[in-house]
């Protein structure tokens, strides 16, 4: 019986696998983004790191807000030698993530 159950929950995972492939290819390239976008990303970026708790916290909701177009500076400010910086990047970029087609159902059978 367990053998069974953990093929099923094998098979759904490989499901859920293709299907996170299928959507990703589907999506398209990244638009080209403003000069006044990619400068609100990279001051939202270096507030990541402020000093008042409340700064980063708005930066963060602010980053997570413009999604997508935020993903290639969160990538470059994991290389950022602010830990904070860093770790709010990456939250960021997983909360993005999280709200992308197809990428709960996985989360949540993969975890």
């Amino acid at each position: 019986m367990l053998k069974k159950i953990g093929l099923v929950v094998g098979i759904l995972i490989l499901v859920m696998a293709v299907i996170d492939l299928l959507v990703s290819a589907q999506e398209k390239e990244p638009e080209e983004i403003s000069a006044e976008l990619k400068a609100r990303i990279e001051q939202l970026i270096k507030d990541l790191g402020a000093e008042d708790w409340q700064v980063r916290e708005a930066s963060t909701k602010a980053l997570e807000e413009i999604g997508e177009p935020a993903e290639p500076f969160l990538k470059e400010a994991l290389q950022n030698p602010d830990s904070e910086v860093r770790l709010r990047s990456k939250l960021v970029m997983h909360n993005i993530w999280l709200k992308k087609p197809g990428k709960i159902a996985f989360t949540l059978i993969k975890d």
